[in-house]
């Protein structure tokens, strides 16, 4: 909504005005997504090399998944 509306018009401080009018808007608050808040969660610094090794799928791409894998190397 910010990026819309610095295209059309401009002022000082229209992002905190904007973020003002959406937090004071009761239909903005009934209407807005209901996003759970997740807890964060921190990955303990492993102890030796190759203690821990993360691997993300990708895909679908062309009807197939492809696997990436994140390693450290030596």
């Amino acid at each position: 909504m910010k990026a819309l509306s610095r295209y059309y018009v401009w002022w000082p401080n229209l992002d905190e005005d904007i973020e003002l009018f959406i937090k004071k808007c009761t239909r903005c608050q009934q209407n807005r997504p209901c996003n759970p808040e997740l807890p964060v969660f921190s990955w303990s610094i492993p102890e030796e090399v190759w203690e821990r090794i993360h691997i993300d799928f990708a895909g679908p791409f062309e009807g197939s998944y492809w696997r990436t894998r994140k390693t450290k190397t030596c």
